[in-house]
């Protein structure tokens, strides 16, 4: 881990302790306080517990998973770009707008169980591209059922569109057919 004299100064002034308990304490606090500037210049020694410590930048996709696995999808439309269009895995046409988006995530959160079994398993993102995927795994009606959200953003953070994949194909049609029948009480057809 490289440190430049500023970063390094501010984490040592936090911890004048030498253990390395400490001075991974002392990294996260000066990097939360904004006080690390990543420029490589001189390196921190630290021993094998800290190496172990990987110090996480927030990626554009946390709040989306943070909203999704805590249930609180009604809290998202901030999230999302005015003209944001939704992907179905079942569907060819895409539900498009802010509002078609979040009803679909609506009867989603119902059909899979967003919340009680659904987890996020990986969470990847290129921020260059401004793309995340977030892998998730569920279960619907006793059957597993894996997938990604595709994530892709605008250069204000907003997601512009959500894209979604699902396996195996019994789960797939399962997953259809269950969407199928909440979309009339989020107040969804299907698109024509």
């Amino acid at each position: 881990m490289y440190l430049d004299d500023p970063g390094y100064a501010a984490a040592r002034a936090v911890s004048n302790r030498t253990g390395t308990d400490d001075d991974v304490a002392a990294l996260r606090f000066a990097r939360e306080q904004d006080l690390i500037v990543a420029v490589r210049r001189r390196p921190l020694r630290l021993g094998p517990a800290a190496r172990r410590v990987r110090l996480r930048a927030p990626m554009l996709s946390d709040r989306f998973r943070a909203a999704v696995e805590q249930r609180n999808v009604d809290h998202v439309p901030e999230l999302f770009h005015e003209h944001a269009v939704f992907r179905s895995p079942v569907l060819f046409k895409p539900y498009e707008g802010r509002d078609q988006v979040l009803r679909v995530l609506r009867a989603a959160e119902q059909v899979l169980g967003i919340g009680d079994s659904f987890r996020y398993l990986h969470q990847l993102e290129d921020p260059a591209d401004r793309v995340a995927i977030l892998e998730f795994a569920t279960e619907v009606d006793g059957k597993q059922v894996e997938g990604i959200d595709k994530l892709t953003f605008d250069e204000d953070g907003l997601i512009t569109e959500l894209k979604v994949m699902i396996r195996p194909a019994s789960a797939l049609q399962l997953v259809g057919a269950r969407m199928a029948e909440e979309f009339p009480r989020v107040g969804l057809s299907l698109p024509s």
